[in-house]
């Protein structure tokens, strides 16, 4: 009786299909004079105006605002309201006007109109500044609406590090203070590397001082943590360059991490770490950080799996219990591909060895069942050349087991490809296109509320009622060459 109540709801359970799909569509284009600093003349009634590219765009916690990147500028524009838009600058009135440069913006998970990014200082140094952006702080709405403030480093880091640049920035799913928690890779100028964080008093090894968390040289350091850490497959594999940092705080405060070094072992390039617990010295030192690799017949070698070529891009899902990556594709004969677009699509259960890993702490099996091959040939940016510290190739779904990615294999008939978007529904093992009708497609970014952003260069077929019925409003230069940025409303049948 018990099997038969099992098999019923296992037919039950796997007859569930989660099938996303494109609910509504916009599609926003870059014309020169949403730059207020633009200067354009009509003559005979045309305009000088032009359209430029877009590189990326995200929806943070506020899902009123798209903020997009072109190659020099940041743009906010409002997703109800097309023509209120803002270009970042600082200041609080024409006479001290000033644009604000950076990268990869990121937003907090608690304040709504809060921002990150990495930006260049006076001296030229990559430092992370917040963004508060309230555009409603007068009325109808202010010119000004910004007010930037400097995370890291803090004058007094600069006089104490002298030249420091981040590598690395991550937002962390958990609260420090009144503000997000963020994780820092930087480097200073012999090459030393530091894991820095807002949140350090939460660690019991931390410098005060200089915020680290981590240092790669931390024998010669003055305050020396005594973290030393090793791969868990070869003793002389000291993790001395970190590259990447992702992290998921649980409910019992505990943090999990996953580190990405530079390893030059064997046929390694980079690893990565999974620590239980980055608070605790018990799990953040020594050989305790588990490597995350596919354990496959192409990863063994003389009866022992080894993390051949290159892992990188780790993402927690959701709930911190799954973990994504890429890692490339391994030839037959253990040799490393010399392309740098074939990369693998992996999800590694976390779940599935936790209690192994995390409560006896010296698992040491093959983690049966726990890696997935989600799809190869994934889209990725060291294939398209963009050698980019912070990528993003793929993204979990904001509240379920389902990653989107870009598809870096697949061919038309006629030989194209259309870098399309897909996803995989972890739970059930299937996956499928999410119909878009662009190409070239890049960048994926998705908010809190399900709303998938990414950047284009065109329709693959002209758009009408019958090719994208999910088109809201126009499609503004879909058929040129400049790249868009598409914001999608992602409904999940179930």
């Amino acid at each position: 009786m018990k099997f038969l109540i099992r098999f019923l709801l296992f037919l039950f359970f796997n007859s569930i299909i989660s099938s996303p799909y494109v609910d509504e569509l916009k599609i926003y284009s870059f014309k020169g004079s949403d730059s207020k600093d633009y200067r354009f003349e009509v003559d005979d009634d045309n305009e000088d105006d032009y359209f430029g590219s877009f590189k990326n765009g995200i929806i943070g916690k506020n899902p009123d605002w798209l903020i997009a990147q072109t190659i020099d500028s940041i743009y906010f524009y409002n997703l109800k309201d097309t023509s209120l838009k803002f270009e970042l600058h600082s200041g609080d009135d024409d006479s001290n006007r000033e644009l604000l440069k950076g990268k990869h913006v990121m937003y907090s998970p608690y304040k709504k109109n809060m921002y990150y990014l990495l930006a260049y200082n006076k001296d030229g140094q990559k430092i992370l500044q917040s963004i508060t952006f309230d555009p409603y702080k007068k009325k109808p709405f202010d010119p000004f609406p910004f007010i930037s403030g400097l995370e890291y480093p803090q004058e007094y880091h600069i006089t104490f590090l002298g030249n420091i640049q981040i590598e690395y920035a991550h937002i962390s799913n958990h609260r420090y203070k009144n503000n997000a928690a963020y994780y820092l890779i930087t480097k200073d100028r012999i090459g030393n590397y530091m894991i820095v964080t807002n949140n350090r008093e939460q660690f019991m090894n931390y410098n005060d001082d200089e915020w680290y968390i981590y240092h790669s040289k931390d024998k010669t350091s003055e305050n020396y943590l005594g973290l030393e850490l090793v791969s868990k497959t070869s003793e002389t594999d000291r993790l001395k360059l970190p590259i990447e940092i992702q992290t998921y705080m649980n409910n019992d405060d505990s943090i999990q991490g996953l580190i990405t070094f530079i390893s030059e072992e064997n046929r390694q390039s980079n690893d990565i770490y999974y620590f239980c617990d980055l608070t605790d010295e018990n799990y953040f030192s020594s050989d305790n950080g588990y490597q995350i690799f596919p354990r496959s017949i192409y990863y063994k070698e003389n009866g022992k799996y080894y993390p051949f070529c290159s892992q990188y891009q780790p993402k927690f899902n959701f709930d911190g219990t799954k973990i994504a990556f890429l890692g490339k594709a391994i030839n037959e004969d253990k040799t490393c591909p010399e392309s740098d677009d074939l990369f693998d699509l992996w999800v590694f259960d976390v779940d599935k060895y936790n209690e192994e890993m995390c409560d006896a702490n010296d698992y040491k099996g093959d983690f049966d069942g726990a890696y997935t091959k989600v799809d190869r040939l994934v889209q990725n940016s060291r294939g398209m050349d963009e050698f980019d510290n912070m990528p993003k190739d793929f993204v979990w779904h904001p509240n379920k087991n389902i990653i989107f990615y870009i598809d870096n294999g697949r061919r038309t008939e006629s030989g194209e490809v259309h870098n399309s978007i897909r996803y995989y529904d972890v739970n059930l093992k299937e996956g499928g296109l999410l119909e878009t009708n662009t190409k070239r497609n890049k960048y994926l970014s998705i908010s809190d509320d399900g709303y998938l952003t990414f950047s284009f260069t065109s329709t693959i077929l002209k758009p009408n009622k019958n090719n994208m019925p999910y088109l809201y409003g126009d499609c503004i230069q879909c058929t040129q060459g400049n790249r868009k940025i598409g914001v999608a409303k992602i409904n999940i049948d179930e």
